[in-house]
């Protein structure tokens, strides 16, 4: 549940670029880890009190953020603005399969010709979402090409990110999952300061939008919400999934999020998803449910 909950969340980020077209993804991705940074800060020395953390853990923290907040969000943001979201938000649908594959070869969790058949499933279906959107004959634009490889470099980094960071609150037990989501949330609030500070001196007030205009009021409601919708609860809900969950199971509960992205944009544009793209959720789903199976069966003969 915690998983699905976590997808919930982050597939709202996939929707408020197209509500902030006027931004750049710097601003968007610095404004984003802002509000998530300022929100843990408060929470972590409310909560926390006086204990003290060792610095592998805040440098691990630094490591996570870089690449499971700040960097994946800038390149995604990317990838949305030069390719639309129906063919950005797809490509990152191939996480699950991708975090599956990588966690289960890092943590040697299961035999991997044991999952392989729920996981080809998870793909089939995933292809099938993609299908609608791959260019027809006409040919790809330089800029699309690059929002492209753009999306694809941001699904590496969460991939990685997604594995580290459930290998190290199940190896680190005396760190819960609010600290830890507190943490990351500081040291990615460091990270879009020092960008931010570098990003003023070379541009100056060229890229801060006006403080007097109705449109920073938008933008600064929007960018809140995506720092503790998506960026807070959504790391704090996967946090505990992860801690709960093989990472395997737990790779291919987040076929939910492009998934869910792709319903808000549908909801936004106020259109249905076609027969294809049914079908795909539908197999996708089928993917889940099938390695939820295989892993319990795996689990009964272990015992």
């Amino acid at each position: 549940m915690y998983v699905s909950v976590a997808c919930a969340c982050w597939a709202y980020a996939f929707v408020v670029p197209i509500f902030l077209h006027g931004y750049s993804p710097t601003q968007i991705a610095i404004a984003r880890y802002f509000f998530y940074g300022m929100l843990s800060v408060v929470l972590f020395f409310t909560a926390s009190g006086r204990k003290r953390f060792p610095l592998k853990y805040w440098l691990m923290a630094f490591f996570l953020g870089l690449t499971g907040n700040v960097l994946y969000y800038y390149l995604l943001v990317i990838g949305i603005n030069l390719t639309g979201p129906e063919i950005a938000i797809p490509i990152g649908g191939m996480m699950p399969v991708a975090v599956a594959i990588l966690g289960n070869w890092l943590l040697k969790e299961f035999p991997l010709s044991k999952i392989a058949m729920p996981l080809t499933v998870s793909f089939v279906g995933l292809l099938f979402v993609n299908f609608t959107y791959l260019p027809a004959g006409e040919g790809v634009s330089g800029g699309a090409v690059f929002g492209i490889l753009a999306s694809c470099a941001s699904l590496m980094l969460w991939s990685w990110y997604g594995v580290t960071n459930a290998a190290f609150l199940k190896r680190n037990s005396d760190i819960n999952s609010s600290t830890w989501t507190n943490m990351i949330g500081i040291m990615s609030l460091v990270q879009v300061l020092m960008w931010g500070g570098v990003d003023y001196f070379y541009f100056g007030y060229t890229q801060i939008p006006s403080i007097a205009t109705k449109d920073f009021l938008s933008f600064c409601l929007w960018t809140a919400s995506l720092g503790i919708v998506s960026s807070w609860l959504g790391t704090m809900a996967w946090n505990i999934g992860a801690k709960k969950l093989p990472i395997t199971l737990a790779g291919q509960f987040i076929v939910m999020e492009p998934l869910l992205g792709l319903v808000y944009v549908f909801l936004y544009k106020g259109k249905l998803p076609t027969i294809l793209e049914m079908a795909g959720f539908a197999v996708c789903i089928l993917g889940i449910v099938l390695t939820l199976r295989k892993i319990q069966g795996l689990r009964l003969q272990a015992a």
